[in-house]
């Protein structure tokens, strides 16, 4: 580890152990251990803002212009051979990241730290725990009380609101949450089109969409959606329990997407103005670049991608304790894109086809 990684291990780790600590709280009767556990959990903080403030701070420099493929994911991007799934294989400016399967995987770049003047996390720092906390609620009703096809998507109604899946390709569907208007296309989204080549069928439990290159179905009775590719090969899952959350906060509210990521899947989220992607297991990050048209990409090496239409501060968490999440401040119409693509580059040249970078 250089240092910049080794800090943040640290920071991480003791983040983490304050996190189960504070899981205790109320569970010990004893005074003596709830002594040791509070001088513990003082230890752990203490090591943690330490940690936080030798992190450096990168001054602002202006970046060279990349191809449009290359800003996506780092300087280095390349197709991994082999299995034919998108994996990041690309290499960082301070050197290889770790090798697994014999794909080098991205490394942490040393700019991940840095906040911006306004306090707003920057691209790939840990963001604090009160922002992964979702917020206390009932129990939410996702479930589909109906289904329409109009010129625009299929809708799904809920009593907690309306999810609507607009095709905009044969791989690409846009995925919008509302509690009253859709909102309008993000301004960093050059393609406005709606495919027109789609088929649904609803059925007593499910509501089935088809494009050419991809399969939707839809749960009824939890409203949660499964993303799979043309031969019905499962590529991602929503939440069963919660699938969407939206809160009040300050600036605009907060959105919580849940979804349920596999086990060793790999997950990445893509670098913009010049910097590296950085690679997501067990952690939770800022995946966001603060500029209005650089939007948040998650790459998986299952065959999709993720394209957020926001350019307000997007979270990755796949924390346990918080549960698998991605986290919009700023919104309370949760608004994305799910690209399917077995090759990264096919991922790749879709998300800059969207943001009309190709």
């Amino acid at each position: 580890m250089n240092d910049i990684e080794l800090l943040q291990y640290v920071h991480e780790t003791a983040e983490m152990g304050i996190e189960g600590l504070n899981s205790l709280d109320g569970q010990v009767r004893d005074d003596s251990l709830r002594r040791v556990l509070s001088q513990q959990g003082a230890e752990y903080r203490q090591i943690a803002d330490q940690a936080s403030r030798q992190k450096p701070v990168i001054s602002g420099q202006p970046q060279k212009a990349l191809h449009p493929l290359a800003s996506l994911y780092g300087s280095n991007s390349q197709t991994a051979q082999g299995s034919g799934r998108a994996v990041g294989n690309r290499q960082s400016a301070q050197g290889s990241g770790r090798t697994v399967n014999g794909t080098v995987q991205p490394r942490v770049t040393g700019d991940m730290h840095a906040r911006t003047a306004s306090g707003v996390l920057s691209f790939g720092e840990l963001p604090d725990t009160a922002k992964l906390r979702a917020a206390g609620h009932a129990k939410i009703d996702h479930s589909i009380r109906w289904v329409q096809r109009k010129e625009d998507g299929l809708y799904l109604q809920s009593r907690y609101g309306v999810t609507r899946l607009s095709p905009v390709g044969s791989g690409i569907l846009r995925v919008t949450f509302s509690r009253g208007e859709m909102p309008p296309v993000h301004p960093a989204i050059a393609v406005t089109r709606v495919e027109k080549n789609w088929q649904m069928r609803e059925k007593p439990t499910l509501v089935e969409m088809r494009t050419p290159e991809m399969y939707v179905v839809a749960d009824k009775k939890t409203g949660a959606l499964r993303f799979l590719d043309k031969d019905s090969e499962i590529l991602l899952e929503e939440s069963g329990q919660d699938r969407c959350l939206i809160e009040n906060a300050p600036n605009g509210g907060r959105s919580r997407l849940f979804f349920d990521w596999k086990k060793g899947e790999g997950l990445y989220a893509a670098g913009a103005l010049g910097k590296g992607g950085i690679h997501l297991e067990k952690t939770a990050r800022c995946i966001s670049h603060g500029v209005e048209n650089e939007l948040p990409y998650l790459i998986s090496d299952r065959g999709y991608g993720i394209l957020s239409a926001s350019s307000k501060e997007v979270i990755f968490c796949s924390l346990p304790i918080y549960g698998n999440q991605i986290c919009m401040e700023g919104t309370q119409q949760p608004d994305y894109y799910i690209i399917v693509g077995k090759k990264l580059e096919t991922l790749l040249k879709a998300c800059a086809y969207l943001c009309g970078k190709l």
